[in-house]
């Protein structure tokens, strides 16, 4: 899983024209990956992603590095990798008993609660982010919708793919995690992100869900995106169990002009799917 530096703009965008698109960033420890889309013709107009010093100062300085990321914008879009979550049914979910849900993300010392609604998948979505980073985003960009890497995966999975009766797993791979959603009738029916270094360790969790929710060949279709290639170990690793496999399809989030199209659309799925987050 690499961590390259990308750096791609359409020659004919102007700060000017910054105002009609949307800003989508999405944060890691180690990557700051972020794209401008157009929302009148939903265009691909930059595409940036570089590694990072994995601290706050880090990314302040990546930040700083990049001018596009200082211009005005008509939305702006912060994803926030993290393994500090819990969901909470929408129906039961209450306000007032919101510090109790909180003790189920395992909260740092210094640590702000995120809500944010999955609507399509009726849940509250529940994080410790850390504080000095929200307050430093919350007063960089204007007005930023923030939320963990769980909403633009789950929407993107609710809203592209239509329901059916195979169960459908999604894996999302990160520069040293990867996310697996589990989707069963239009249901999510699991969630996790896991820490992983080699694919061994990777199929070892492969297997793990396999069991648990009684997954095999013939009734689980794959869609994988992120950072994973048609020939690497990972992919091997998924071919061993599964024959219904696709790469996430990028094209119904945006258009892509000519500058953009050597580019491997699945690796920046999240990131697009970003988007669709409200």
């Amino acid at each position: 899983m690499s961590a390259a530096k990308i750096h791609l703009v359409d020659q004919d965008f102007l700060p000017k024209h910054s105002e009609k698109c949307n800003l989508l960033i999405r944060i890691s420890d180690e990557k700051l990956s972020y794209s401008v889309l157009n929302q009148n013709d939903k265009q691909l107009k930059a595409l940036v992603e570089t590694a990072i010093n994995p601290t706050l100062q880090g990314l302040k300085a990546a930040i700083a590095m990049e001018p596009l990321l200082q211009a005005s914008y008509k939305k702006v879009k912060i994803s926030i990798e993290t393994s500090k979550f819990t969901f909470i049914p929408a129906e039961i979910y209450s306000e007032v008993d919101l510090a109790s849900y909180a003790i189920f993300t395992y909260p740092l010392a210094k640590s702000t609660i995120l809500v944010r609604s999955i609507l399509s998948a009726g849940i509250k979505n529940i994080s410790a982010i850390d504080e000095g980073l929200l307050d430093y985003l919350l007063a960089y960009f204007n007005d930023p919708l923030i939320v963990n890497q769980v909403n633009p995966l789950t929407e993107a999975a609710l809203h592209l793919y239509p329901k059916s009766r195979q169960n459908r797993l999604f894996l999302q791979f990160n520069n040293s995690s990867f996310e697996a959603l589990l989707i069963k009738t239009g249901q999510i029916e699991h969630y996790n992100v896991f820490r992983i270094e080699t694919s061994e360790e990777f199929n070892y969790f492969l297997l793990a869900i396999i069991n648990e929710f009684e997954l095999s060949y013939a009734n689980t279709d794959i869609v994988i995106s992120g950072e994973i290639t048609h020939d690497n170990d990972y992919c091997s690793k998924i071919q061993k169990y599964f024959s219904a496999i696709s790469f996430a399809d990028t094209s119904v989030l945006m258009r892509r002009t000519e500058r953009f199209q050597h580019i491997t659309a699945h690796q920046f799925f999240s990131l697009f799917s970003l988007n669709l987050c409200e």
